[in-house]
């Protein structure tokens, strides 16, 4: 189970109180990933332990660990502003998770979040309807959504997360100016008296 800490929630509030006056700026300068900038910078100036992101079973991740596996998630998807474009992931509950999340919205795109528990025409309508282009997938959980895939065929790109995870340290880009109204993530509700919205 992955327990955040309260910084990156209260950095996300806070992020709807400062709004800046234009209406594009780099993402990694947005509320949630400059706290997260903050903690990681606290701990290589003072010489501190790193600050606590995320614990889940594989033990504590820092703030400095989540930023540079956004970055390599974000190198995954080719270093370009994905102009809010749908990008699916299906991964466990983890550490992973989150660092995929942060990388998809640091590329610009818009997460469309799956979920092992998903019937397979459910996984296949919410890749179709959302249009995703990509989908980063745990290898543990390929197999949930192969068939899906082979429906679908060539029309989305299959990014292993174990692939993203083993690249070498990425060093940081220059931020994806984004539009601050665009999508961020797609929510489907379960569709218990039809098809999921």
């Amino acid at each position: 189970m992955t327990n955040c800490l309260m910084h990156a929630s209260r950095a996300l509030t806070a992020q709807g109180a400062n709004r800046m006056n234009t209406s594009r700026r780099g993402l990694a300068n947005l509320a949630i990933f400059a706290a997260a900038k903050r903690l990681a910078q606290s701990q290589d100036l003072l010489s501190t332990p790193a600050k606590t992101a995320i614990i889940d079973d594989a033990g504590a991740h820092s703030y400095a660990d989540l930023l540079c596996d956004a970055r390599k998630v974000r190198a995954a998807l080719g270093n370009k502003d994905h102009l809010g474009a749908s990008i699916a992931m299906l991964m466990p509950n983890s550490y992973e998770y989150a660092a995929v999340q942060w990388g998809i919205w640091a590329a610009g795109g818009a997460v469309v979040p799956l979920s092992p528990m998903h019937p397979e025409r459910e996984l296949e309508y919410f890749l179709s309807n959302s249009d995703a282009r990509y989908l980063i997938c745990h290898p543990v959980l390929l197999s949930n959504v192969q068939p899906v895939l082979d429906r679908l065929g060539s029309s989305l790109q299959v990014i292993m997360s174990d692939s993203i995870m083993a690249m070498a340290h990425v060093e940081s880009a220059d931020d994806v100016a984004i539009d601050e109204n665009q999508s961020a993530l797609f929510i489907y509700t379960s569709g218990t008296t039809g098809k999921p919205k």
